[in-house]
């Protein structure tokens, strides 16, 4: 992903996921995020993808995430 990409998604999350209201924000976010996974990628049915996008979000959690 190149450097702009990056930033205005950046820009967008940083907005969503403000205090207030921001778990419906959160919720919608993760659909378009899902919607985009399920056009885009053929897998052989929903516990595949459940499992890749399970996969990939605990590698981000390790990757970005200081406890």
């Amino acid at each position: 992903m190149n450097w702009f990409r990056k930033w205005m998604l950046k820009r967008i999350i940083r907005d969503v996921v403000k205090q207030g209201g921001h778990k419906e924000n959160i919720v919608q976010f993760y659909g378009l995020l899902i919607e985009g996974f399920d056009k885009e990628f053929t897998e052989d049915n929903n516990t595949t993808l459940d499992y890749f996008l399970t996969d990939c979000h605990t590698e981000a959690m390790e990757r970005y995430l200081e406890w």
